[in-house]
């Protein structure tokens, strides 16, 4: 090499890279070893890149630049060879960078060891995001074996195992290239070839002689959508020559035998293989011909079948299906398999366990249909949840859906449960499955795995050569849906009434009749932006969270499956982003248009399934949906509001009413069935009841709320003031709002003088105690006609306890017609299942809420009775002391000129309210106090509990009065001493009931005298508390007490008297210092001499040292009463 030559050639191919070519270049010039040839190629370039070489040139006289015109990477590499002069050269693309030392560190250790090649490691820099990070492609610590990473190597290094050759990145620029090795072994690019570097690297590998390694990164290689190398997957030709090019080369230099079997298997078969899989599948029509004679090519060299049979299962059964096939559509669907053929591969094990994929309702209407294809083919799977510890292997069958994405986090979960070495065999029915490779990895031989479309399976395939993968329809398609809603017939649930009527209201009628469902998800899935106009104008409905959970209770996934298939035969014509809206209305025969998610599972699903079906269509873009310019808006454009649903008569005397709360923290929507009702004129159709219902609602929010539909302006007015007082009374809690009607109801000239009149009736000690009372017309000018009785379902009774629900509204309706009420309306209502802001879930109820659902509720029959009554809970005086939800002042706000709300008895306490009830036997035998709902051994019927608080309490109400009511069981002190706490926390009640049976003779009562006991005891706490509380509080003080009684005992131990008196005169003494004893024994003699003490305190020394004695002289006395008695009679004290 002549003496002048640089130490380094950079080539620098540039081709319309002007956007990245100044930083490329900076990287280069500025490098700290200055001894370079820079050689740019301008491969014809159309941009301003040639102006910016020129400008770089022409202020480093190192650049050289050939123009040419477009030539191609290769051809552009190879020219620049053919005139360098460095010792080694050195590749970079035009829109990579270097790190500024990179070439100084190379040359150093290139030049040392006089290396043929010197490898290093690169970055990855993502110009979309701008994030950098470790190309681990070139992490040599991952490839190279352990003894050679700090030493020059060979190919034949790898002898051990040729596997890890085929590993070593095959990339151009991130290897320092001796020129002199390059010329010797005429090593040049191949022209017009994409993978250029694949031919080049390996031909150099097998030549070199010494090959460098160094662990660092200095190439950052930016990823963008122009790259060259992005592009290259797409010419099958170009790899195909590629592949066929190194396989002559190696078959015809080297001469091992197992390293060109390990080059032909595990090298370039294999990568022929990925590249086929891992493009999409337009191109795999394009270049199935290419494919198919390179892979014979490739076989032609090793035509042993030990050769062949060594291959991976799944490349082995690739090429034989490859062979049979004349195209990439018939080479695809050998890999597909039908519904039946799936379970005829399940046929084949002895016994399997069955696991759902967990989800919503798309997954539970997968495991309905799973199960019912078992059914049909004979197969009775056991349960994954019955699997016991103790079983040493099983086969199991892994449930369908789209859960193999990164997008839900499960990737964990499905790794632990695919772990499971027991696992003999295992079958996942179809999967959408995108971008999990750390959970593919787990997937081995004993694996054979369904993917519900062709893109799912091409991934699977092109990461996974260990698995089988195969292709099905999702098994939900399998599902004959009809014949299944009429296997399973039943009455509908007030949950799925709930549903249906949200269904009612979100479809749009065409002018032809027609009914369209938007059933779209509004998830991290989805891909429709709130700024659509389809959300801003149209009620959408995602059927498929109608339920989730993990899908492995059948009757469960029957009853939501019945649900969602009912609700969509409904509509006509659905349009869905939800994979299983769209597979659920295809199987209800309905007009199906598909709209795709975030990663293409509907488009994907749709190629497979759907395609070939005329009534179901895939639009690319929602504004593609044929029917926008027929469909009146149906939506409510605020971002507070309540908009009430239209009424749904769900039976001869049943409506369902409901309303969408909508916030800008999300929306909900309350539902109540209304029983006893025969038309739609009997129930309340402006939007009162749910301005009542939903009060507190609006103001754990604040602002302004528009109502759809007509607010009577008396009511509005009540309201103004009840929020007022709200406000002001739980500000943290409470904000103000302004109410906005679509319209408002005049109603200031409606005078309301009918005592007609309902009442909310549960069979509770309140309600019993307001119906007597107005019923035997005990209440003067204010009493009421009670024309029938109102039961909230939901209320206090949750509604899944309907057996309970419905003994209770039985016992009910028996205790009204024994006043000659013969009506009660059951209200059910999902209500309690939404809190309000800013308080604890499940305080809210007796804290605020109860009242405003009894008010809203019972307003609804307003057009039959114009007045409500509601028995008070409390007394004035609790309700004034402690304000919560019920109380006197707000609670007649909830009226309106044309419904009132009267809460009744508060001027009497709940021992007074039993005596009157106990003169109403029927009452006594079954009123209703608790809610445990226990059966009696004695008499099998529901009966109350008799040992919560509330039971324990009532029945003491009524044993105060000299009553024992036959629906309680016997006191006893037991059941006091059980809820002793409660009753501490609530002792006001406790004393009242105590107080009253003094009064009236009963207070020698055994439990009257447990109770008195109790309660004393818990004041003796109280204080013990209280003066814990105040020395945690100072300690500062104890702890100077502490240390002045200790000079106290040192002086006056004998006269406990003065000693209290004197701590008494330290603690009011404010001139003393807190950390000086010397101090107060000064303040002490001092006070001692003051009060003419000094001498008994100087004569408590004389009597210190002779009880002394006597406690000595007492330890010589055996029995202790004898030893006790001679201190107390020797003892001198003061």
């Amino acid at each position: 090499m002549n003496q002048s030559s640089p130490k380094i050639s950079v080539i620098v191919p540039v081709y319309n890279t002007e956007r990245y070519l100044r930083q490329c270049l900076d990287s280069i010039v500025n490098q700290t070893l200055h001894d370079l040839e820079i050689i740019c190629i301008n491969d014809g370039s159309s941009d301003k890149s040639a102006v910016i070489l020129q400008e770089y040139a022409s202020q480093d006289s190192r650049i050289t630049i050939i123009n040419q015109s477009n030539q191609g990477l290769s051809a552009s590499r190879n020219n620049a060879l053919d005139i360098a002069q460095g010792k080694y050269v050195v590749f970079v693309d035009s829109d990579d960078w270097l790190k500024l030392n990179a070439f100084e560190c190379l040359w150093e250790q290139a030049n040392a060891d006089q290396v043929d090649m010197l490898m290093f490691q690169a970055n990855l820099y993502f110009e979309e995001t701008q994030d950098t990070q470790f190309y681990t492609y070139t992490d040599y610590s991952a490839i190279i074996p352990g003894h050679l990473n700090d030493k020059c190597f060979t190919y034949n290094d790898f002898s051990s195992d040729w596997n890890a050759l085929w590993k070593l990145p095959v990339m151009a620029c991130t290897t320092l290239w001796n020129r002199e090795f390059i010329e010797r072994c005429h090593l040049r690019f191949p022209i017009d070839l994409y993978f250029e570097d694949n031919l080049f690297f390996r031909k150099a590998l097998f030549q070199a002689q010494r090959i460098g390694l160094r662990k660092e990164s200095f190439y950052y290689y930016r990823q963008h959508k122009a790259s060259i190398t992005r592009a290259r997957a797409m010419h099958f030709d170009s790899l195909c020559q590629i592949i066929l090019l190194q396989a002559e080369f190696i078959f015809r230099t080297i001469q091992d035998e197992s390293l060109k079997r390990s080059c032909l298997s595990h090298c370039l078969i294999e990568q022929l293989y990925w590249v086929f899989w891992d493009t999409p599948l337009e191109n795999k029509k394009r270049s199935f011909t290419i494919v198919k004679k390179t892979f014979l090519e490739l076989l032609s060299y090793c035509k042993d079948n030990d050769f062949f049979s060594a291959l991976n299962p799944g490349i082995r059964e690739f090429i034989d299906l490859m062979k049979c096939s004349d195209s990439a559509h018939e080479l695809m669907q050998s890999y597909y398999r039908t519904a039946s053929e799936i379970t005829d591969l399940l046929a084949e094990w002895d016994s399997f366990y069955y696991k759902p994929n967990p989800g919503n309702v798309g997954d539970a209407l997968i495991a309905v249909a799973t199960q019912e294809l078992f059914s049909r083919s004979g197969l009775s799977p056991k349960e994954y949840k019955s699997l016991d510890h103790g079983v040493t292997s099983y086969n199991m069958v892994y449930g369908g859906g789209g859960a193999f994405i990164p997008d839900w986090n499960c990737q964990p979960w499905f790794i632990e449960i695919f772990s499971d070495p027991r696992i003999k065999n295992c079958l996942v029915l179809p999967q959408s499955v995108h971008n999990c490779e750390q959970l593919l990895a787990v997937f081995d031989e004993r694996f054979t795995v369904f993917c519900r479309d062709w893109t799912s399976f091409s991934y699977c395939k092109s990461r996974n050569y260990r698995a089988r993968f195969l292709v099905s329809d999702d098994i939900a398609l399998s599902m004959n849906a009809k014949e299944f809603l009429d296997k399973n017939p039943s009455d509908p649930t007030f949950e799925e009434l709930c549903f249906r009527q949200r269904l009612e209201d979100s479809l749009i009628t065409l002018p032809n009749g027609k009914k369209i469902l938007l059933l779209l998800r509004s998830d991290r899935e989805g891909t429709l932006g709130a700024d659509k106009e389809i959300y801003k104008g149209f009620n959408t409905f995602d059927l498929s969270a109608l339920h989730s959970d993990d899908c492995e209770n059948p009757e469960i996934n029957r009853k939501y499956v019945k649900l969602f298939l009912s609700l969509i035969n409904q509509a006509d014509i659905v349009l869905s982003d939800r994979l299983h809206g769209a597979i659920g209305s295809f199987l209800m025969n309905k007009e199906v248009y598909m709209l795709d998610n975030s990663y293409g599972k509907l488009s994907n699903t749709f190629e497979l399934s759907f395609s070939k079906y005329p009534h179901v269509h895939f639009l690319k873009d929602p504004d593609d949906f044929p029917f926008w310019q027929d469909m009146n808006p149906t939506a409510f454009d605020y971002d507070r509001a309540i908009v009430p649903l239209k009424p749904l008569q769900t039976d001869s005397n049943h409506f369902m009413v409901g309303a969408r709360f909508i916030s800008p923290q999300g929306n909900f929507l309350v539902h109540a069935e209304i029983s006893g009702v025969e038309h739609i004129d009997q129930i309340e159709p402006k939007s009162d009841p749910w301005i009542r219902m939903l009060v507190f609602h609006m103001m754990s929010y604040g602002g302004k709320f528009h109502i759809k539909g007509t607010v009577s302006k008396s009511l509005l007015k009540n309201i103004e003031k009840m929020v007022g007082f709200w406000c002001n009374t739980s500000p943290g809690i409470c904000s103000p709002i302004t109410i906005i009607p679509e319209n408002i109801y005049n109603d200031d000239a409606v005078i309301q003088s009918s005592k007609k009149a309902l009442v909310c009736f549960s069979g509770g000690l309140d309600a019993c105690f307001s119906c007597y009372r107005h019923r035997k017309g005990m209440v003067g000018n204010n009493n009421l006609s009670i024309q029938a009785g109102l039961m909230i379902e939901g209320a206090d009774i949750p509604l899944n306890k309907q057996d309970f629900l419905q003994e209770s509204w039985q016992n009910s309706l028996m205790m009204l017609k024994d006043l000659g009420i013969d009506q009660l309306h059951s209200i059910k209502s999902n209500f309690r299942n939404f809190p309000i802001q800013h308080v604890v879930s499940g305080q809210e109820w007796g804290a605020f809420t109860h009242i405003a659902c009894i008010a809203g509720l019972g307003s609804f029959l307003a057009p039959l009775y114009p007045n409500l009554l509601v028995g008070g809970s409390r007394n004035y005086i609790d309700s004034f002391v402690n304000i919560w939800g019920s109380n006197p002042i707000t609670d007649p706000l909830f009226s309106s000129d044309t419904f009132n709300v009267h809460l009744d008895g508060l001027e009497y306490g709940r021992t007074e309210k039993a005596a009157l009830v106990s003169k109403w036997e029927l009452a006594t035998h079954h009123l209703r106090v608790c809610w445990e709902n226990v059966l009696s051994q004695e008499s099998h019927i529901q009966r109350n509990c008799g040992k919560c608080e509330k039971c324990l309490r009532t029945n003491l109400n009524f044993l105060a009065c000299g009553f024992t009511l036959p629906c309680m069981p016997a006191l006893t002190p037991e059941m006091i001493d059980s809820v002793a706490g409660q009753i501490i926390k609530i002792k006001h009640h406790y004393k009242d009931i105590i107080d009253y049976a003094h009064a009236h003779g009963r207070g020698k009562l055994w439990w009257v005298s447990h109770l008195e006991r109790l309660l004393e005891e818990s004041v003796n706490r109280e204080k013990d508390q209280i003066c814990v509380e105040w020395l945690n509080e100072h300690q500062d003080i104890v702890l100077q007490i502490d240390q002045f009684q200790d000079i106290l005992k040192k002086i006056l131990d004998s006269n406990e008297t003065l000693q209290q008196e004197l701590v008494l005169r330290f603690l009011n003494h404010k001139k003393l210092s807190v950390n000086n004893p010397q101090e107060w024994t000064d303040y002490l003699q001092e006070f001692l001499e003051e009060n003419e003490l000094f001498l008994e305190w100087k004569n408590s020394k004389r009597v210190r040292k002779l009880n002394k004695i006597v406690r000595l002289l007492s330890k010589f006395i055996i029995f202790p009463k004898a030893r006790r008695k001679f201190r107390n009679s020797y003892l001198f004290k003061f």
